[in-house]
């Protein structure tokens, strides 16, 4: 008797000499043999990943926004006591101080937010436009505003801004070259001691501010 296998998946008989169903690939069997165990599937090796250490960022503190304080002239003398300018000099400074707050259109002392720095600014109104005179700073140095004055007639007309400075450099110590007439150039407060010096120096102002204003 030919022995026989049968393909448990489709239920067809084949000779013992077959292995395979030739219709779907399954082992064929003898009828009595048991169900061969499925075969385990080999472990799938995974790959373990170190977690990346976490870098901290330090949050930046936000500064706070800076509260504009306007300045005095109880702060000013006391910014030139500080910085130590000489006791000679701050006399001069009151003295042109009492001089400008009678004919200048305003004065100020500035404030803390200003890029400039603060300082005593006297100035002169022309229309709607103000533009600074000079402005004297908490060390003592006072800085000439020509550059505030190239939209303030009629001193918008270069020469005008060179007879002023012409009238500036006839102070004794005082030698300002024309290019600065589009600047803010310095004048040594010293120059100023001398009553002559700082007659002249008004005297100059005086006249700016009398053309500005049409007298």
């Amino acid at each position: 008797m030919i022995s026989v296998k049968v393909c448990r998946k489709c239920d067809k008989q084949y000779p013992s000499n077959v292995l395979f169903c030739p219709d779907c690939g399954s082992l064929v069997m003898k009828p009595d043999a048991p169900e061969p165990e499925p075969r385990p599937k080999a472990p799938v090796a995974r790959r373990s990943f170190a977690a990346a250490p976490v870098k901290r960022v330090e949050a930046k503190p936000v500064p706070s926004p800076r509260v504009r304080r306007e300045f005095t002239r109880e702060d000013f003398f006391l910014s030139l006591t500080e910085n130590k300018v000489a006791e000679e000099d701050i006399e001069v400074i009151k003295s042109v101080m009492a001089w400008s707050e009678g004919l200048a259109s305003s004065v100020s002392f500035g404030d803390n937010c200003s890029e400039e720095g603060w300082g005593f600014r006297p100035s002169v109104l022309h229309g709607e436009k103000e533009a600074t005179l000079f402005r004297i700073g908490t060390n003592g140095a006072i800085n000439i505003h020509f550059k505030d004055w190239v939209s303030l007639p009629p001193f918008d007309a270069r020469e005008k801004r060179v007879e002023m400075l012409g009238r500036l450099n006839s102070i004794k110590g005082v030698r300002m070259p024309e290019s600065k007439v589009i600047e803010r150039p310095p004048l040594p407060v010293r120059v100023l001691r001398d009553k002559d010096g700082l007659d002249k120096f008004i005297d100059a102002f005086q006249w700016l501010i009398g053309l500005v204003k049409g007298e």
